[in-house]
């Protein structure tokens, strides 16, 4: 009994004043940085500096598209591995494999917003047969070895996003997984395979969106916000920036008026009569702000921060693609190696990483972050 009391004591004296002054916290500075939200979201609608309107019809997104099908080229001919994404060796030998649902999949969705489906076709059914119906999803299929992680499964996400050819198959597949595992994602430890909130909500509305029923489970929310304003700069950040977009194409496909919860409705009743807002209306464009400024340089968080104001006008994508083209990162006629940039897949790394070079040159990477970013910029909105 009085160990219950002492904890009783401690939730009362401890615990509850913390959780009143962080909420406090948050409430304030909702209500600020709403305001310069709503200031920011003004400001994005002034009148574009050049006379074309289609990005796609000015010389930088020309070359970027040219560029991208080379590197799309050249990555199908080199750096597949049982039809998935993997880095080579000096010798050739296949590295990373075990990243590779990951990468497959965002090239997989590379490929399909710029158009090169006679390669996105066969990258999703490789993409497929990474599954097996004892273990469920692998990082690979020669690597059966490591349990699968949440930034795997994020990928699969990602790829299931464009609504490939057995697409609500893969969903409903993966949900039995996700039973079969009693709410995990696979049978490895806690912090690789735990399904969190966030990623509960994203399986759920990818399902209505799919027109199935609703996954039913419990303790659905989305956590972006939340996500998103501990996020550091690392890889972390950038599946905080995959989850922001994945909400924005769920939200682009989605059919229906009703979002799943997310967290910051459990401050909303304090921030809208305050601020005189909806705040919610806010809750994507804040957290992709608050991403932006862990990495400036990072030109996927920057264009992650314009599209959450609608600010991706021509003049904007034409600056990040003249940026994108001179990047040393992405030469223009060859794949990039790490006598190029340290990092494999720049947005997922700290921006200085793209640019640290090592020698000789012992790597050389698949450029699918190059894919990604042409696709991003290329997309009409």
């Amino acid at each position: 009994m009085r160990k219950k009391n002492n904890i009783f004591r401690f939730a009362r004296w401890v615990l509850v004043p913390g959780f009143v002054l962080v909420a406090g916290f948050l409430t304030i500075q909702f209500m600020v940085v709403t305001r310069d939200l709503i200031d920011l979201k003004r400001a994005a609608g002034l009148p574009a500096k050049l006379l074309v309107t289609d990005f796609h019809q000015t010389i930088e997104g020309q070359a970027l598209l040219k560029r991208a099908r080379i590197y799309a080229d050249l990555s199908q001919s080199s750096h597949l591995l049982d039809g998935m994404v993997v880095d080579r060796d000096e010798s050739g030998k296949a590295i990373h494999e075990c990243d590779s649902l990951l990468f497959s999949s965002l090239r997989y969705v590379a490929l399909t917003k710029l158009g090169f489906i006679d390669l996105a076709t066969p990258a999703w059914e490789a993409i497929k047969k990474s599954r097996t119906p004892a273990e469920g999803w692998l990082r690979h299929p020669r690597c059966p070895q490591t349990p699968l992680s949440r930034d795997m499964t994020l990928g699969l996400l990602v790829s299931l996003s464009q609504n490939p050819p057995d697409a609500a198959q893969m969903l409903e597949l993966t949900r039995g997984d996700v039973r079969r595992f009693d709410g995990y994602i696979s049978n490895g430890p806690f912090y690789l395979s735990f399904f969190s909130p966030g990623f509960r909500a994203a399986f759920d509305e990818m399902a209505l969106v799919m027109g199935q029923p609703s996954s039913g489970l419990a303790m659905s929310f989305w956590t972006t916000e939340f996500d998103a304003w501990t996020a550091n700069g690392d890889y972390r950040s950038h599946l905080v920036a995959l989850t922001i977009w994945l909400e924005y194409e769920i939200e682009r496909m989605a059919k229906w008026d009703h979002r799943s919860g997310s967290m910051i409705d459990l401050i909303a009743p304090l921030v809208d009569p305050l601020a005189d807002v909806h705040v919610r209306n806010f809750r994507l464009t804040w957290s992709a702000q608050s991403l932006l400024r862990t990495d400036p340089d990072n030109l996927f968080f920057h264009w992650l921060a314009l599209r959450s104001i609608a600010g991706l006008t021509t003049d904007r994508r034409v600056a990040m693609a003249k940026r994108m083209l001179a990047m040393p990162a992405f030469p223009e006629m060859r794949l990039p190696t790490n006598c190029d940039r340290r990092a494999d897949y720049v947005w997922q790394r700290p921006s200085g990483q793209s640019r640290e070079r090592r020698h000789p040159c012992t790597e050389a990477f698949a450029g699918t972050d190059f894919l990604w970013m042409s696709a991003m910029l290329l997309e009409n909105d």
